[in-house]
């Protein structure tokens, strides 16, 4: 069997050191063989979303040091806004002989079970689940009948996985006109001071 494609979805609005922390991690965890971030479309709504042309080049950037790690624009790309399984049909067709994980927070573990097509998630692929706010992913499961059926379905790393640094963080920094620098890749800082000064970025 060749190695597992994660797949990381988020909005990366900005992408932070702390989501190639996550990626780095489980690649060290896991036989992964390619990490694919997938950023959200725009028609996404989620407050302070920088849009898709920024969040993807700033990803872009970001990435081009790991040959590990590669982009998809198939949901920005999309004229109507995909659903998780969508998505990862999509990805499916591109890498049929490989294992497929979802990479989610546990905070996700809340809803999992209410997304589209949950039985063929649970089916078909795998999913890293990153501990968020003290949460216990595997008591999470075990109190949940639906998600402890289909215990065999979710990978919860061992061991300390960092989790600082979120983009909403970044994002309020940028606002006040505070320095956001390592939090976020180098590739990415000198990109937010070159195009996105009116998120009162300040070096």
């Amino acid at each position: 069997m060749e190695g597992f494609i994660a797949v990381f979805g988020g909005s990366f609005s900005p992408v932070t050191n702390a989501h190639l922390a996550i990626a780095e991690q489980i690649t060290n965890l896991y036989d992964i063989e390619k990490v694919i971030f997938l950023p959200v479309s725009d028609l996404y709504e989620k407050r302070g979303l920088m849009s898709a042309e920024h969040r993807v080049e700033m990803l872009k950037l970001a990435c081009e040091s790991n040959t590990k790690f590669e982009v998809s624009e198939i949901e920005v790309q999309s004229t109507t806004l995909l659903n998780t399984i969508d998505s990862l049909r999509r990805l499916r067709k591109q890498y049929p002989d490989h294992p497929m994980a979802f990479v989610i927070g546990s905070d996700n573990l809340r809803l999992i079970d209410t997304w589209n097509d949950f039985q063929e998630l649970m089916d078909d692929y795998y999913f890293i689940v990153i501990p968020r706010n003290g949460d216990n992913p595997q008591k999470m499961i075990r109190k949940n009948p639906s998600l402890l059926a289909n215990l065999e379905s979710f990978l919860i790393p061992e061991g300390y996985i960092r989790n600082d640094g979120n983009s909403t963080h970044v994002r309020d920094l940028l606002k006040v006109g505070k320095s956001v620098r390592y939090l976020v890749p180098e590739p990415t800082y000198f990109y937010l001071e070159n195009n996105l000064k009116g998120w009162g970025f300040n070096a």
